[in-house]
């Protein structure tokens, strides 16, 4: 992405340093983790329901509504929680976890198989 970025990308991503969080993108961007984490205290247990934090977001901040439609927080904290809740989050973890386990273990038993076969050659 580096080299076929066009200049206008980089331009924006200049002004994380040159705005900070009082205006702009990141400003923006702290509204819409505010608004995450008001919706996740507003419904802990099942969230606000998967791919729905643009669509609540208007009860948070109605002035910004038109342009959240369709879109996420900007972090996969804010958007995962208040989407999921904590049943949806901890599941979410859960496969995770039983995913990042089940890789570990093919990688080990490949490993083991890969050693086996050099004693025999």
């Amino acid at each position: 992405m580096y080299f076929f970025a066009p200049p206008t990308y980089w331009n924006e991503m200049k002004t994380i340093q040159t705005e900070g969080s009082e205006k702009g993108t990141g400003k923006e961007r702290v509204e819409s983790w505010k608004a995450g984490w008001r919706m996740f205290l507003d419904h802990p247990i099942i969230g606000v329901g998967a791919l729905n934090f643009g669509v609540w977001f208007a009860e948070y901040f109605p002035e910004r509504s038109h342009m959240m439609w369709g879109r996420v927080a900007h972090s996969l904290y804010f958007t995962l929680i208040p989407e999921m809740g904590i049943i949806g989050t901890l599941f979410s973890v859960g496969c995770f976890t039983v995913t990042v386990k089940i890789i570990f273990t093919f990688i080990n038993s490949a490993g083991e198989k890969i050693n086996f076969l050099k004693e025999l050659i």
